[in-house]
């Protein structure tokens, strides 16, 4: 399916989902969204590639992508949930058996949980580190938006900018 492009402000709010279809008046997308103050954005900030509109010849509901589907960025809006989901499946490619997929899951689980205790969570990620090494420095952009700043500090992650 070919999808339009789309105008989104960092929270999350769609200003236009159908930002080149030709048969469809436009106003300039504007700097700032109206309903946070956000800046709006209409590219991936990591590479550049346009925002993912609605699809072509459907008119769903639209609900912008949490992933850039060029390069894999985290969108600013991504849910938690999607953020651990796709944490789920970088680390478990690397892992084969089905007993370690599993506590793949609990322990993402217990590190996306911000109810958790910061302990918790380090010995979640620091698991996760030794389960799947190779996959660890691909995923730690994950990790770091899941984690507190104590538990990113305990995992060697670089504090925020």
């Amino acid at each position: 399916m070919e999808y339009y492009s789309a105008a989104i402000c960092l929270g999350g709010h769609y200003i236009d989902a159908l930002l080149n279809a030709p048969h469809i008046p436009h106003s300039p997308v504007p700097d700032y969204c109206a309903k946070c103050g956000n800046k709006v954005i209409t590219n991936c900030p990591t590479c550049g590639t346009r925002l993912r509109g609605a699809g072509k010849g459907s008119w769903p509901p639209y609900v912008p992508s949490n992933f850039c589907d060029s390069c894999g960025t985290i969108m600013p809006w991504a849910s938690r949930e999607a953020i651990a989901a796709k944490l789920v499946r970088d680390l478990s490619e690397e892992v084969i058996d089905p007993a370690e997929r599993l506590r793949i899951k609990e322990e993402v689980a217990a590190l996306a949980d911000p109810k958790e205790s910061d302990d918790k969570r380090t010995r979640a990620g620091e698991w996760l580190k030794k389960a799947a090494p190779a996959a660890w420095k691909n995923v730690s952009p994950l990790v770091y938006s899941l984690a507190s700043a104590a538990v990113r500090a305990h995992l060697g992650l670089p504090p925020a900018p």
